[in-house]
Formats: structure tokens, C-alpha cells, sequence
């Protein structure tokens, strides 16, 4: 695996990215293998991290449970990550995925605040969450992609992701222009919403 990523990731970084996506990565071994190997071979480049979801609402597609996964991947490195989530699912499995990683007893501090108070204990990170799920849209490998018109509205569940404390949103297969333009509305109405609670 690290023979096959690395040579990639190299040559992203020679062309001048600002940040890498890691994303779609079905199981912890890769994805520890991957968070290390930033760490190794590439200390200064920044990324996130997310995995390819079950349908049951808690697990990666190996079958591991992702909260546990994501936090062990995140106390790796939680210098180089940005955050770590979730992408190409449909949008009602982020939440169940997502609801109450950062309320776990070892979820009580971010990295920043850890450093600021001199703690280094990367168990007790709060982690910064990403999420782009696909459409929603199922495919059939007779005819394509089928039931668009059966999918709820990626950006009904922004809301409540952001309330979940997400940090990036975004959209992966089968989301357009026309939708990420909505999850941007959705977010700016919540964080005006949201400054005029505080």
C-alpha cells in the first residue's frame, strides 16, 4: 500500500497542492498506514482524512467502527490533520456515523488547546470533522445511477452537521455545482442564526 500512495502523494505535493483529500479509504490499516506516512515522508503538507462508510450508520466499509478508526487515526497525527470525516455515503448515514465523536469522554480538547496548555495527551483531542457524502443516488451496475429523484436534498442535513460541530462540508459523487451552492446557503443561514443566538 505505502508503494502505491506514496509516489502519488509526492507528486501532488511536487505540483504545488495546499492540502491533501485522503478520502475514500475503506479500512484503519490503510488509513493508519497513510497518516503515518505524512508524518515520515511528508511532515510540513496538511490533509484530511475520511473514510467510505457501511450502510448500518456506524461502521467503515470493512466493518470497523468508525468513531473508534477516526479518533485512533486522528491521535496519530493531529498536527497534519485537519480533520478527519466521512465522504461518498448517502447524506441520512453522516449523522449516525458522526453523533457523538466529539462527546466521548476522551473527546474534551482540541490539538490547539492542548499545545496552549501545555498537555500533549492527542487521547483527549476533540476532532474537526469533515463530511461530503454523495447524492444519495444508488448504482446499478446494469443501467448507472438510479433513484435521484427518490434522494433527499444533500442540504436539509447541513443543519444538523453543523450543529454536530462539522467544519468542512462538501459534496462527492453525483453532487453538482447547483448543490454545493445550496450547502453554501444552508451554512450561511446557520452561522447568522447562530450569531444571533450567541
Amino acid at each position: 500500500m505505502r508503494q502505491w500512495h506514496l509516489p502519488r502523494i509526492r507528486a501532488l505535493i511536487e505540483a504545488g497542492v495546499d492540502m491533501l483529500a485522503i478520502e475514500t479509504i475503506p479500512c484503519s490499516l490503510e488509513a493508519e498506514m497513510l497518516v503515518k506516512l505524512l508524518k515520515t515522508e511528508c511532515p510540513g503538507m496538511k490533509a484530511w482524512l475520511t473514510f467510505s462508510c457501511s450502510q448500518d450508520g456506524k461502521s467503515i466499509a470493512v466493518g470497523e467502527d468508525f468513531k473508534e478508526v477516526a479518533r485512533r487515526c486522528y491521535s496519530l497525527n493531529p498536527e497534519q490533520l485537519v480533520a478527519v470525516g466521512i465522504n461518498c455515503c448517502a447524506p441520512r448515514l453522516v449523522e449516525p456515523l458522526i453523533k457523538g465523536i466529539n462527546t466521548m469522554p476522551e473527546a474534551k480538547t482540541t490539538a490547539t488547546e492542548r499545545k496552549a496548555s501545555g498537555r500533549q495527551d492527542e487521547h483527549t483531542a476533540r476532532i474537526p470533522l469533515v463530511v461530503y457524502p454523495n447524492s444519495g443516488e444508488n448504482y446499478d451496475v446494469e443501467v448507472g445511477w438510479i433513484k435521484r429523484d427518490k434522494c433527499e436534498p444533500v442540504e436539509q442535513y447541513v443543519s444538523k452537521w453543523l450543529d454536530l460541530g462539522v467544519s468542512w462540508i462538501g459534496g462527492c459523487c453525483r453532487t453538482y455545482a447547483t448543490d454545493v451552492a445550496k450547502i453554501r446557503n444552508e451554512v450561511e443561514s446557520w452561522c447568522r442564526k447562530n450569531k444571533e443566538v450567541r
